[in-house]
């Protein structure tokens, strides 16, 4: 049965008042009863990709990232270069904490891309190499995307 239009809960500010308090569980059933709370909850789902810890990002389509990646700020357990890769869309700009272990044949590059694209927003960073067989595998970063503001990074291949 459908709510009436006056009713609160298809108010967007209860709504959004409500969806604070759910567990992203929850939030994956609420955000199938209508399109309001869809959109209300849809942000609490995908605030959160945590590969480790949720089963439902492991294999995460690419198609479904552009479509809600503009709700993720926290990524965590990166370990699959798949998952880095999936993270690449535009849409996933705003991230506020990200946390790789970067597989042994990954290439640096892909996590230079996904730290340019969201280097606005990243108060958190950790990275994290696998060890290879007789020694550590050594990550290289391009300076303007560790140390330099996104209005001043240098595109690829320039010199300073």
């Amino acid at each position: 049965m459908p709510f009436a239009k006056d009713h609160p809960l298809q108010m967007p500010e209860v709504c959004l008042h409500i969806s604070r308090f759910v567990t992203p569980r929850n939030a994956t059933l609420y955000a199938r009863v209508c399109k309001a709370w869809s959109d209300s909850f849809t942000s609490v789902v995908w605030h959160t990709v945590d590969f480790d810890a949720q089963e439902r990002f492991i294999n995460v389509d690419p198609s479904t990232v552009k479509k809600h990646g503009y709700c993720i700020r926290n990524v965590k357990g990166i370990s699959d270069v798949r998952n880095l890769m999936v993270l690449q869309h535009p849409s996933v700009c705003k991230l506020s904490a990200l946390s790789i272990v970067m597989p042994a044949k990954a290439s640096p590059a892909y996590c230079g891309d996904l730290l340019r694209q969201n280097a606005a927003s990243i108060t958190f960073l950790d990275i994290s190499a696998v060890i290879q067989e007789g020694g550590l595998l050594s990550l290289a970063f391009p300076f303007d995307v560790v140390f330099l503001p996104p209005k001043f990074s240098q595109p690829r291949g320039s010199r300073f």
